[in-house]
């Protein structure tokens, strides 16, 4: 699939609108919104395939996605097309809990629509503190806050409190 396809899966979805900022050539840039999943289920499901065929090789043991309804849809699809569990992570003010086990030795993948360098560092830390190691940060949207970051698009700003 083609950064133009990817493009306008993204935009039915509402992860991606036309802001109003412009970019260095004074054209009008996109932005993040917010991720509709149960909208168009078909092009989560196209982009979770889109985002399962990036991860590194071997692929990560699990899945995690912080809350939220657009990440656990794209978690679970993701998991789905890389035929992996799904961990569900929580924060309760930095101390971070997991809806299912991550075994010492286990690679993860974190997995959202956007990320933000606080949700990657939080997930690194819970998951090496239980001897596993964070193999990758994946997004469908990348705002440029996490170092390293897989994204199957990448744009310089987020909207409705998206980060």
């Amino acid at each position: 699939m083609n950064e133009s396809q990817i493009v306008d899966l993204l935009k039915s979805t509402g992860c991606l609108v036309e802001g109003q900022i412009e970019d260095s050539d004074g054209q009008s840039a996109w932005v993040a919104g917010a991720m509709e999943p149960l909208a168009n289920p078909t092009a989560v499901s196209e982009l979770a395939g889109c985002l399962s065929e990036a991860l590194p090789s071997p692929a990560p043991d699990i899945i995690a996605a912080w809350p939220g309804l657009d990440n656990i849809v794209l978690a679970f699809a993701v998991g789905v097309q890389a035929d992996k569990p799904v961990v569900l992570l929580s924060d309760a003010e930095g101390l971070v809990t997991a809806s299912g086990n991550v075994e010492a030795g286990e690679k993860v993948a974190l997995v959202g629509v956007t990320l933000s360098e606080r949700d990657a560092n939080l997930a690194r830390a819970f998951v090496e503190n239980r001897g596993g190691s964070l193999a990758v940060t994946a997004s469908l949207v990348g705002v440029g806050q996490v170092a390293g970051e897989l994204s199957l698009v990448k744009i310089e700003a987020a909207i409705d409190g998206n980060d």
